[in-house]
């Protein structure tokens, strides 16, 4: 839903607006909390569970990579618009 939303965005050249940034930022949270709900999944199985896989699955580590990602892209533009809004003051 975030990611249609800030596509939607970019399609209508609206790349360096508070909105834009608000979306990278909720995609980040979004992916973030996914992040941790599995994680927390997976440990209450493996506690639960009788008979340990003794394999372990970083996937779920693709989740945490991707959210840091979208915080950092947010940063990135945040840091964008400021610059822009003080570019669109000097003219």
């Amino acid at each position: 839903h975030f990611f249609g939303k800030l596509l939607k965005n970019f399609n209508q050249k609206y790349f360096f607006d508070k909105n834009s940034v608000n979306l990278l930022n909720y995609i980040g949270h979004s992916l973030a909390l996914s992040f941790t709900f599995y994680l927390c999944s997976k440990i209450i199985f493996y506690i639960n569970d009788n008979n340990p896989q003794t394999s372990v699955d970083f996937g779920f580590l693709t989740l945490l990579v991707f959210a840091l990602f979208f915080y950092v892209l947010s940063a990135v533009f945040k840091v964008a618009e400021k610059i822009k809004e003080e570019n669109e003051l000097t003219i």
